[in-house]
């Protein structure tokens, strides 16, 4: 059933209005009309489909106007989260500018390891420019490790990643008879789930879990339910996976005979569960779903066929410097 927010009288309907009308910044001007439009008796949903918004996000901004009154609606974006400093200072990127624009000093082209040597000697830090070669090492070691460890269980390896879908249309090109325009309905909604998966490359097996988001306490189901199909007795899995905060949560309690190991930050070509999503993408996409429920459908059903072709997957994920396992 339709609900309406109530909102807290920190400016009035009228306010609220001048406020949308006289913003510039396209972020912060949503914002302000959102809550005209709830101001003004809108259902929360009606008010988030003529914002291009879910009801999740109308109802999440409107806590925080409660809360925080007017200081909640500005963007306040790169103010929390600047980013990694620079490895090189203006005064070093600068220089290094200008010796990329002559030839090096042993002549020839300016290679990756040639411009990690001039950082080097300029900043006095090392520059790793060939992180796939640490991952294999660290993923090989972690292997053998458990392998001695225990001589009686097989050690297999997975990797491990999550895409998001929704009710926003992916649109893909495709082919067609000719003379026939190919022809997409496209009616964007802004609603979500979450695809969980993890793959044995070498065999081109899949666990698949949807699930409705990406945090902590759904990472710990699906290792769970992995753990309950494939981590069982007599086996051991190496599991790789990114970087991302629901996987370094300190909430997680990572099965016993499950082993996470962490691609470096900014890495996704090192993940091979990374090429599973364009597969998953293919069969929605061009197509409009009306529910969640109909995207999952669908999704599953994709999810189901992808499996039932194993020698593809692992075509697809099985990188020649994974451990062979």
């Amino acid at each position: 059933m339709p609900r309406r927010i109530t909102l807290k009288p920190h400016l009035t309907t009228d306010e609220l209005y001048r406020c949308y009308r006289a913003c510039r910044q396209p972020q912060e001007k949503l914002r302000w009309r959102a809550l005209y439009l709830i101001s003004h008796g809108e259902y929360a949903n009606h008010a988030a489909r003529r914002v291009g918004r879910s009801s999740g996000w109308i109802t999440a901004l409107a806590r925080r106007y409660n809360e925080r009154g007017v200081k909640a609606v500005p963007d306040a974006r790169g103010a929390v989260a600047p980013g990694r400093r620079p490895r090189l200072d203006s005064e070093a990127a600068q220089a290094l500018d200008l010796a990329l624009r002559s030839e090096p000093t042993d002549g020839g082209l300016w290679t990756a390891p040639k411009v990690a040597r001039w950082i080097a000697e300029r900043t006095g830090t090392s520059v790793n420019r060939r992180r796939a070669s640490r991952v294999q090492k660290k993923l090989g070691e972690t292997v053998a490790d458990l392998a001695r460890a225990y001589p009686a269980e097989s050690v297999e390896l997975w990797t491990q990643d999550e895409a998001r879908l929704g009710l926003k249309p992916i649109l893909r090109r495709q082919w067609s008879p000719r003379g026939q325009r190919p022809i997409a309905t496209a009616r964007p909604a802004y609603e979500w789930l979450w695809l969980y998966a993890a793959v044995h490359p070498l065999s081109g097996r899949v666990f698949w879990l949807v699930l409705p988001y990406l945090n902590a306490a759904l990472m710990q189901r699906f290792l769970d339910e992995f753990a309950l199909t494939h981590a069982t007795q007599g086996k051991r899995i190496v599991m790789v996976t990114d970087g991302a905060t629901a996987h370094r949560a300190t909430t997680l309690r990572v099965p016993e005979r499950i082993t996470l190991v962490r691609l470096p930050p900014y890495t996704p070509e090192l993940n091979p569960t990374e090429r599973l999503w364009m597969v998953v993408r293919e069969g929605v996409a061009n197509r409009d779903f009306d529910t969640l429920d109909e995207l999952e459908q669908s999704v599953c059903t994709r999810c189901q066929k992808i499996s039932a072709a194993p020698e593809q997957v692992t075509a697809l994920t099985n990188y020649h410097w994974l451990p062979t396992t």
